[in-house]
């Protein structure tokens, strides 16, 4: 059975074919795309099509223009309706007003709406889901977060009691990088994001809890923003609570006084933590390498482990421990194993 004549056609704003979206009765047939829409008309139609691309553009719709087309439709008219919408116009035709065509047009709008329909109903049951999900991550880091301080006041409490000296600094040491992680949990909590920490921040707060009880040592700070993951962020502040302790321990034996500075630059593929002090240094006969202190060994393990590198050296009356690790997302990281 031969298909009821009608068309449908998408223009750019100047009326120009970009698509045939329904040709029935093959009434474009050899028509390419760039033609002006008028070309597609019959002599007679060409002024009377003109006016009604005018119309469109100032209206934004037109309807019901009678025209005829050129060539395989020649003769027979069509009502021609169209509408302006985003730059574009759609164009249908049909051999009487609400015809098949317009009607199957119809049903494909009506089809267009129930999918439109059902996809806001997914959408909203994603958005639930997503807010029992975020709820939740909520309610485990505040409960991290709670089981963290317990464990802190226990150490703490271990420590009070505890009269042994060598016992009390180990206990000062976990205590420090038990807090570490704690305020990890903090920032996060209080951030609007679940996985990213400003490392500035992350690192100013780990460096006053850590310096808060020393009188005669004053801190300098010079950290430039950077943006990580928690999961970078986390052997970071264990590096930096590390490096920050001992360098207390062997700078400043006696309480000081002196200076520690810590500094955090940004290169685009890496960046560097740079802690320095002005006490005593360690030892001449100290090799980093050889050494079997907790400390140095949880920074050389970590460092690793981020893909990171970090040296001691003694320059300028100072000695820095510099650690340099690549940025996340960047080349250097790429290449890392």
């Amino acid at each position: 059975m031969k298909a009821s004549p009608g068309l449908a056609i998408l223009c750019d704003g100047d009326g120009r074919l970009l698509r045939i979206i329904s040709d029935k009765g093959g009434l474009l047939q050899g028509r390419d795309q760039g033609q002006l829409f008028p070309a597609f008309l019959d002599h007679e139609s060409l002024a009377p099509a003109l006016d009604f691309l005018v119309e469109i553009r100032e209206s934004k719709a037109a309807f019901e223009r009678v025209l005829s087309l050129a060539g395989p439709g020649a003769g027979l008219p069509l009502y021609f309706s169209g509408c302006m919408a985003d730059g574009a116009i759609t164009i249908v035709a049909s051999p009487r007003g609400g015809d098949s065509l317009l009607d199957e047009i119809g049903g494909l709008n009506n089809d267009l709406i129930n999918s439109q329909r059902a996809l806001a109903r997914k959408n909203a049951e994603l958005a639930t889901l997503s807010a029992e999900k975020t709820t939740l991550l909520h309610e485990l880091r505040h409960r991290v977060k709670n089981s963290l301080s317990m464990i802190l006041s226990m150490i703490s409490l271990a420590a009070t009691e505890n009269s042994h000296p060598e016992t009390a600094r180990k206990l000062e040491e976990l205590d420090a990088r038990v807090s570490a992680v704690a305020d990890l949990y903090c920032l996060l909590n209080s951030s609007d994001s679940f996985d990213e920490i400003a490392l500035d921040e992350y690192f100013s707060r780990l460096a006053s809890s850590i310096m808060g009880l020393r009188d005669r040592v004053s801190l300098g700070m010079s950290i430039e923003p950077l943006i990580v993951s928690a999961k970078l962020a986390a052997p970071l502040g264990l590096i930096m609570t590390e490096l920050l302790t001992n360098s207390l321990k062997y700078a400043f034996p006696d309480g000081g006084p002196g200076l520690v500075e810590i500094g955090l630059s940004v290169a685009p593929t890496t960046a560097a933590l740079d802690i320095s002090d002005t006490g005593i240094g360690f030892p001449p006969d100290f090799d980093i390498q050889k050494s079997r202190g907790l400390g140095i060994s949880l920074v050389r393990e970590l460092s690793l482990q981020i893909g990171g590198s970090y040296t001691i050296s003694r320059r300028e009356g100072r000695t820095h421990c510099v650690l340099v690790f690549p940025r996340e997302g960047s080349a250097a990281e790429a290449g890392s194993p």
